[in-house]
């Protein structure tokens, strides 16, 4: 077994992790950050260092680690498939029900980018010790 490649394959993904609490935390604090001037920009960048999240540490190995029909897979399947729409309704000027601006949806995104994380997490230590 490559250890290397397996430590970097975690590494990646909680290295994005760490900026996306930093980009939230900035954001609902109302502390400026470089490029990010508007809370749109911030829902934006948000979607893509979760989507990269998803993409290099998370559907692969959710799906190669309990399966297509497994309960965790269609979880964090369905969370990321509800970022995706909250993210895309609000920059499609669709005013969704409590989500009405870009703040909203930035916050809506987070809450439930923190759920698929935990549930991760937690299949993760429950089903494989870690």
């Amino acid at each position: 077994m490559n250890t290397n490649a397996s430590n970097s394959s975690h590494l990646i993904p909680a290295v994005l992790g760490i900026l996306a609490a930093i980009l939230i935390f900035f954001v609902l604090t109302n502390r400026p950050l470089p490029l990010i001037t508007s809370d749109r920009a911030a829902l934006i960048a948000l979607v893509v260092i979760g989507f990269a999240m998803c993409a290099i540490g998370g559907s692969g190995r959710a799906i190669s680690t309990f399966g297509m029909t497994s309960p965790v897979t269609i979880i964090g399947s369905a969370l990321g498939l509800l970022v995706l729409l909250v993210a895309g309704a609000r920059l499609a000027g669709v005013n969704l029900p409590v989500i009405v601006d870009d703040r909203a949806a930035f916050v809506a995104v987070a809450v439930i980018g923190v759920v698929k994380v935990a549930v991760n997490l937690a299949a993760l230590g429950l089903g494989r010790g870690g």
